[in-house]
């Protein structure tokens, strides 16, 4: 972006532009209640991480969170920190995609990895991390074509601690772009 300074005085005119940049950093998985890293091994294609929340439905708003939905608001209006976020739509390959939650209710979550886009390149390799209170708790890989959908496992969050339970399931949609 831009920022653009206007000054008039009494003798002359200025104009002074800025030009804005500025970069994603997701928080240190230290601080977040719940964090998933997504990377996958064929470069030009697309896969896309989902957390989809309590009560929600995979692809579904308001609950999802997903490259259509990167910040959904979960909570309560005036803070972030209950809302998720992911920090970067990786639609050419290879990762990552993050995930990040810095204060979940309690209630069932849900990771999904949807295999979007693969410029007829074919199958690939999906690897998710999870995290929760900063601690490593699955990293898992699947193979997957596309149009496939990995619903990787559900976490079980108590408002303090949570548990997860891998579900490896494996559906297809037609969400996807597949050559």
């Amino acid at each position: 972006g831009r920022l653009v300074f206007s000054y008039a005085g009494e003798q002359w005119q200025r104009q002074v532009e800025i030009l804005l940049t500025g970069e994603v950093i997701p928080p240190p998985t230290e601080e977040t209640a719940i964090s998933i890293n997504l990377t996958w091994d064929s470069n030009q294609t697309d896969m896309d991480v989902h957390l989809v929340g309590p009560g929600g439905t995979f692809h579904m708003r308001p609950n999802d969170c997903y490259y259509e939905n990167v910040n959904p608001n979960w909570g309560q209006r005036t803070s972030d920190l209950d809302d998720p976020f992911l920090d970067d739509d990786d639609t050419d390959g290879l990762g990552p995609e993050n995930i990040n939650l810095s204060v979940a209710e309690p209630g069932r979550y849900d990771v999904y990895i949807h295999y979007y886009s693969d410029e007829g390149r074919g199958p690939s390799t999906a690897t998710t991390r999870i995290f929760m209170d900063g601690q490593p708790i699955s990293n898992t890989s699947r193979n997957l074509n596309c149009n496939q959908v990995w619903h990787v496992g559900t976490i079980n969050w108590t408002g303090t601690a949570g548990t997860f339970n891998p579900t490896n399931g494996i559906s297809t949609t037609n969400e996807g772009v597949c050559n």
